[in-house]
């Protein structure tokens, strides 16, 4: 009996600390090798994400366990990017839809402490 209720107590920590690591909630600072620096905020069980001064959130596009994908688009179609996360080695691409496949700029991005997200009017 002893046996099963430290397996029991073992499997319950081990439950809780991987809760603990997988923030649902979080900031990110990526900079692209182009110098550029872009602060995104994330809710993963949301599905949320605005960047910036975070005027406006928007869905994520795709999430899985290694990838967050963002899809933006401008109102005249010559404005619009994929972006790809790596969740496990932080590593971005982001792709400029119309003009080839290749990303346009690649970085790091750095997880920060959730700033949260603008409050709705309505």
């Amino acid at each position: 009996m002893r046996f099963f209720a430290r397996l029991m107590l073992s499997a319950f920590a081990l439950g809780a600390t991987s809760v603990q690591a997988a923030e649902p909630t979080f900031d990110l600072i990526c900079r692209g090798l182009s110098g550029q620096k872009l602060h995104y905020r994330f809710d993963l069980a949301q599905k949320k994400w605005c960047i910036d001064q975070c005027q406006s959130v928007w869905g994520i596009d795709r999430l899985s366990d290694s990838m967050i994908e963002l899809v933006t688009f401008s109102s005249d179609g010559q404005n619009d990017w994929t972006i790809k996360i790596d969740r496990y080695t932080g590593a971005f691409a982001a792709i400029r839809r119309g003009f080839g496949s290749e990303p346009k700029d690649t970085g790091a991005c750095e997880a920060k402490t959730f700033s949260g997200f603008p409050g709705k009017k309505f």
